[in-house]
Parts: C-alpha cells; sequence; structure tokens
C-alpha cells in the first residue's frame, strides 16, 4: 500500500483480514484508494479517534465503530459485537478482506483478528504467528 492505508495483510485459507493504521486525515482519498485496491467493504475502527467517514461512505465502504481501551483486553460484548461483525462481512464478501484499525495497528486491532483466527480454529499461537509474520 501507499502513504494512505499502511497494513498487513493476514490471509487463513479463505479468509483474509488487513490490519491497518488509523487514517491521517491529510491522505484519507489514498487510504481509501487502498482499501478499495485490496478489496474491502467493511472497515473496522477500534480506536476513539475521529476522522472523516465521508469518503469511505462514498466509496461503499462500511466504517463500523468497536472501541476498547488501548492496552485492555477487550470486553465480552466487544468480543461479540466484533464476531458478529467478522461473520456478517464474511457471509456478504466471502473473497474480500475485512479491514480493523486502531491508532498504530499493533495492538487493538491484532488482538481482534487473532479472537477471529481462533474462532475459525486456528490455535491461538498459531494466531500470533500468523499477524507477527
Amino acid at each position: 500500500m501507499s502513504s494512505g492505508a499502511y497494513s498487513t495483510p493476514i490471509v487463513y485459507q479463505n479468509i483474509k483480514f488487513l490490519i491497518c493504521v488509523m487514517p491521517n486525515p491529510f491522505y484519507i482519498s489514498q487510504y481509501v484508494s487502498d482499501l478499495q485496491n485490496c478489496g474491502t467493504k467493511t472497515l473496522v475502527k477500534a480506536c476513539e479517534d475521529q476522522y472523516d467517514l465521508m469518503p469511505f461512505n462514498n466509496a461503499g465502504i462500511k466504517v463500523i465503530e468497536l472501541y476498547f481501551l488501548d492496552g485492555q483486553f477487550p470486553s465480552s460484548v466487544v468480543i461479540e459485537d466484533w464476531l458478529e461483525i467478522v461473520d456478517d462481512h464474511f457471509r456478504k464478501y466471502p473473497r474480500l478482506a475485512l479491514a480493523v484499525h486502531c491508532r498504530c495497528g499493533l495492538g487493538r486491532s491484532a488482538v481482534l483478528v487473532a479472537i477471529a483466527l481462533m474462532e475459525f480454529g486456528v490455535p491461538p499461537l498459531n494466531a500470533v504467528q500468523l499477524i507477527r509474520w
């Protein structure tokens, strides 16, 4: 990806996640373009920061807010909501990546992807290895 959505693709069998950094307001159009090039229709926002959602909406990318504190484990409600998002996304778009971001793409977003991978049957240590690659 370019100066927009720095991301790490995580692929397991036929599912694909993109762990991204938070959009920079100066490069938001490039961020949206990068997500489109990676083939995603859903972006999960796991941080409290605000940015303009209109470019995403105009591009047909749904932004879903799923905030929890940095450095904390997500609550059971957040986990349930996340797994519903994952299920909904891959049911509607089985071949498209599900993007998720926090501030830097290192903590909250990686935790959410690890949870999803374990729900798909990946052993915990293997989920960590897939993400750390």
